[in-house]
């Protein structure tokens, strides 16, 4: 599961095609919607965002082992002319 943190949040208006926008200040409360996934990737705006590390932290604390970070974010996706979708 691909799971963007941010969402329309300082004006973000794309998210990478197929993921789903769980708000970086929801995400630990929906932590059961992301149990029964093998990996969840979670990204944030760009590599300086802290967003996504520190939801990765939380449910890692959660015993959610399965948990990685794309470093780059949205903004090193749209730069690498990879598929998104509009927010």
């Amino acid at each position: 599961m691909l799971v963007d943190t941010i969402g329309n949040y300082d004006g973000n208006r794309f998210k990478i095609r197929g993921a789903t926008t769980i708000p970086y200040p929801e995400v630990i409360d929906r932590r059961q919607e992301l149990l029964s996934f093998n990996e969840i990737i979670i990204y944030c705006k760009h590599s300086k965002c802290v967003a996504s590390k520190k939801v990765a932290l939380g449910l890692t604390l959660l015993n959610i082992r399965n948990v990685k970070v794309y470093e780059g974010g949205i903004d090193e996706w749209v730069e690498s002319g990879l598929p998104v979708e509009e927010e």
